[in-house]
């Protein structure tokens, strides 16, 4: 049984360009779902086990969800931590990767350190060529508490065959515990600089804070939204540019409280002395605030930045370093705490930004400042839109398999209104749903839109032309690549001559 999902249907004037893709080509994707994807388990004493939650045996403490659906019965590779271990616990390595030489090529997995922090590690290895003694290039030693986060490790390009190990390491009498890895996946482009996000697409591993024991008032969530989300007065009417169809992230809830968002662990070798930069919206009570503080493993914080209100969309600013906490470089996070005095209380965030910097003088200077002015780039004219909220506005449904509309469950990739459209079919099966026909338009289009395909019996999503005059299809768009309980998004150029129709 296949299950796809699509969401949040736009076709507006204007080129795609405005925001970058990212809807990349996978060269490699493991979610642990159905196998080990190839991947070689070293036993040294002890081994990565192919495991979830309610796994009956597995009897050892470790993540009560997995990544790709957030769910007791998702499967991850997990090594257990024990105070009978010391040194090289277990190693688990990749099939070789063989890719052309002088492309980019970003890896990228999730993880999870359950350990003793500055003791238990997990490191990384990218082996090539005879290259027997290979030095790590990456490395975790701070304990998250069950957290799950996203590590990026930009592949050279001259490496056109390698292959990726990951070495569980215990130092001896420490406490019980668990490491973790999760959807893993080779992708044809740079890594991202870490950090950076215009909350468009995703989170960029920006993500809530979980169960952390050092932090107690942790009450709400922070939530990706629009101002045509209709989000009932939680978040601003636009994101920063005054666009109502762009992404921000807003702290939600119908109560008062605070919002924790953390950062991805930032290494001082790679993350060290950068200007942060970030829109930012505040608008309630005097005591509303928002704040920013660097956190070393240990839990020991420092506040780096704060603000009040603004009743419009302010720059922020900030110089981060790794020596904030103590005089030597250490492994940190930044926490962002959003606090809500109010119900009626209205915080959000946009476009962070991270850059080496000669000069980055803190901003605001004031507590109160300028949003951006009435010149800010207008809108799109929209052409045609669907957000499933009510129907399916239009689209016409052919073949086989079922269309319908459903609930989903809001994440910090995609936050809408819980209904999308989904397609469910049995092996072999085929269906199409096509856009009414549109009035010529001069120019570029862009049609954007989130989608979603099952992990399990995953199926093809794809985006064709039909010409009218020749009766030929063409794909323009296609996907198979499981995306898990991930939206994802997509912009595609899309002509509007009056004798195609756009189908899916």
């Amino acid at each position: 049984m296949s299950d796809l999902r699509l969401d949040e249907i736009n076709l507006k004037e204007g080129s795609c360009d405005t925001i970058p893709p990212t809807d990349i080509t996978e060269r490699f994707w493991c979610d642990f779902e159905e196998d080990l994807c190839g991947f070689t388990l070293e036993d040294k004493q002890g081994k990565w086990i192919w495991t979830y939650y309610n796994d009956p045996e597995a009897n050892f403490t470790h993540p009560d969800q997995d990544h790709t659906y957030n769910s007791g019965y998702g499967k991850y590779l997990a090594v257990p931590l024990n105070s009978s271990k010391s040194g090289v616990v277990s190693r688990v390595q990749t099939h070789k990767f063989s890719l052309e030489e002088h492309q980019p090529q970003c890896f990228s997995f999730w993880y999870m350190h359950n350990g003793h922090s500055n003791k238990d590690s997990l490191s990384v290895y990218v082996k090539h060529g005879m290259d027997v003694f290979p030095s790590a290039v990456w490395k975790e030693k701070n304990e998250h508490h069950l957290s799950w986060l996203e590590a990026n490790i930009p592949i050279p390009s001259g490496f056109m065959n390698f292959q990726v190990e990951w070495e569980a390491y215990q130092q001896s009498e420490s406490q019980d515990g668990v490491i973790a890895i999760d959807d893993v996946k080779l992708s044809a482009q740079e890594c991202p600089s870490i950090g950076s996000c215009t909350f468009e697409t995703g989170t960029c591993g920006w993500q809530n804070l979980f169960e952390n024991v050092n932090v107690t008032e942790d009450t709400n969530d922070w939530l990706q939204g629009s101002g045509e989300d209709h989000l009932n007065d939680a978040g601003p009417e636009t994101d920063h540019y005054n666009d109502t169809s762009g992404k921000f992230l807003y702290v939600d809830g119908v109560e008062a409280g605070t919002a924790v968002l953390e950062s991805q662990v930032l290494v001082p070798e790679q993350h060290n002395d950068f200007c942060f930069s970030f829109w930012f919206y505040i608008q309630g009570e005097a005591d509303d605030k928002l704040a920013i503080s660097v956190v070393a493993d240990s839990g020991k914080e420092k506040e780096v930045w704060v603000a009040s209100m603004t009743d419009s969309w302010a720059q922020g600013q900030v110089r981060v370093k790794a020596t904030e906490l103590i005089f030597i470089e250490v492994a940190y996070q930044l926490y962002i705490r959003g606090t809500r005095t109010s119900d009626k209380s209205v915080i959000a965030l946009d476009d962070f930004s991270f850059k080496k910097k000669i000069e980055c003088p803190k901003k605001p200077q004031n507590p109160v400042t300028e949003g951006p002015s009435s010149s800010s780039t207008p809108s799109p004219n929209v052409l045609w839109s669907c957000d499933f909220t009510k129907d399916k506005c239009g689209l016409t449904m052919s073949g086989e398999g079922d269309w319908f509309l459903t609930e989903y469950a809001n994440t910090t990739q995609h936050n809408h209104d819980y209904m999308c459209l989904s397609f469910l079919s049995v092996e072999g099966e085929q269906g199409r749903a096509a856009l009414p026909h549109l009035e010529v338009h001069e120019g570029p289009s862009c049609l954007s839109f989130w989608y979603m395909i099952g992990a399990v019996n995953r199926g093809n999503l794809s985006i064709m032309f039909t010409s009218e005059d020749a009766g030929a299809s063409e794909v323009i768009w296609a996907r198979s690549e499981a995306s898990g309980n991930v939206w994802i998004t997509a912009d595609l150029l899309i002509p509007l001559d009056g004798s195609t129709l756009v189908s899916t």
